[in-house]
């Protein structure tokens, strides 16, 4: 069996727009506030940056968690699982300084 590299066709995955879809997130502060917010983005990193620039803009001085799901704030099932949590390291009281 010959092998041919001439079936091979090119394709940009950089190039490739993924088009925006809707997320909304949870954000807890130190202060025991929660924070929600709501965007299109094209990816959970760029809700992220957006969300927490929100709950600063809103007076949250740290965030310790935020988990950021699928839909709209309205459209979110009971059972729902997030799709990416972040947590703030606490290194006082994992023993560290």
């Amino acid at each position: 069996m010959e092998s041919s590299l001439n079936n091979i066709v090119p394709f940009g995955f950089k190039d490739r727009k993924r088009s925006p879809q809707m997320f909304s997130a949870d954000l807890y502060a130190s202060d025991r506030r929660k924070y929600q917010f709501q965007t299109d983005a094209e990816s959970v990193t760029a809700v992220y940056f957006k969300a927490v620039a929100f709950a600063f803009q809103q007076g949250a001085a740290l965030i310790q968690c935020v988990a950021i799901y699928d839909g709209a704030v309205c459209e979110r099932q009971s059972h729902q699982a997030p799709v990416k949590v972040w947590h703030q390291v606490d290194h006082r009281a994992a023993g560290q300084s």
